[in-house]
């Protein structure tokens, strides 16, 4: 069993409203478009099914677990930025580790994801964040099966 577990957010994330980045140092919440639930619960939801895909395993939860496995690893996030940049580039900035059963980290990395929008809505800018976190997913699932395998 594979838990992800509980990771941190940059606190300015942490809103329903969707952040935009107009110029280097300031940040505009969208109007009218929000969230359809909270972002820190949808990036873990997302990672946990996208691991599963990834990973020979039906065993990926989510933190706190509600199951009696023991994790065989365990995977902490902390998202630095997610969002646009002045030039629409969309960009995931993350800290990751790997820790195995006992504790001890396996795996530790700072990675930057990157994704060009293909226009100035939002809907594009979420598709493009959405690539994102599949290559994040991606990293992940290929550096718990490099491990699996020493």
């Amino acid at each position: 069993m594979r838990p992800l577990q509980p990771y941190r957010l940059a606190e300015h994330l942490n809103r329903d409203e969707i952040l935009t980045r107009e110029e280097p140092y300031r940040v505009r919440a969208a109007e009218f478009d929000r969230w359809a639930e909270p972002i820190d619960y949808n990036i873990a939801a997302v990672l946990a099914e996208n691991l599963s895909l990834l990973i020979p395993t039906d065993r990926v939860h989510t933190y706190p677990m509600e199951t009696v496995y023991q994790a065989d690893y365990s995977v902490r996030v902390h998202v630095l930025m997610f969002g646009t940049q002045p030039n629409d580039e969309v960009v995931l900035k993350v800290d990751w580790m790997i820790e195995n059963s006992s504790g001890t980290r396996v795996k530790q990395l700072r990675s930057r994801y990157s994704e060009r929008r293909r226009d100035s809505e939002i809907v594009s800018m979420v598709a493009a964040m959405s690539r994102n976190v599949a290559q994040l997913s991606s990293d992940i699932a290929d550096a718990i099966n490099e491990v699996q395998a020493e």
